[in-house]
């Protein structure tokens, strides 16, 4: 398979990976906040106690809200496989394998933002979700062109 291998695309995460690590590294700074406005601010003992009680659960709660939000994006691998004899699209449960003969023509939908596969039967497949590192438009345009040079056999 190595070898047949041409590039990959992983879905974009950013956006989810960005809130939880946003909300994590919010727990830990407001614990170490109040903790430390606490003994700034001079408070009772009682009152210190119970803000390094709060401050500590709000330190401990941040690596578990990261542990917990990301773990999300490690389990779900998806991905688009450009090969040499096709493409293999597991964006959904089984994988699909599509073959550069049964796509007639890839392009962009830039209302839909969307990468449309036009199937020489008549249907068509939309790739909806963004990929990291290229937009939309820009991987229609590298699709086709794979799609362009194995119809005269030049991936290789």
């Amino acid at each position: 398979m190595g070898r047949n291998l041409i590039e990959w695309y992983r879905i974009d995460r950013t956006e989810s990976m960005r809130r939880v690590l946003i909300a994590a590294g919010g727990a830990m700074a407001t614990g170490s906040f109040v903790v430390g406005l606490s003994f700034l601010t001079r408070q009772p003992e009682g009152m210190r106690i119970v803000a390094a009680v709060i401050g500590f659960v709000c330190v401990v709660m941040g690596p578990l809200i990261a542990i917990v939000g990301l773990r999300g994006s490690l389990i779900e691998d998806l991905y688009l496989v450009v090969r040499v004899d096709g493409m293999v699209i597991h964006l959904e449960a089984p994988e699909t394998m599509v073959s550069w003969h049964d796509i007639e023509r890839i392009v962009h939908d830039p209302v839909a933002q969307a990468v449309v596969l036009r199937m020489r039967s008549g249907e068509q497949s939309r790739l909806t979700r963004p990929f990291a590192g290229i937009t939309m438009e820009a991987l229609a345009r590298r699709l086709d062109e794979c799609r362009r040079k194995a119809d005269f056999q030049l991936l290789r």
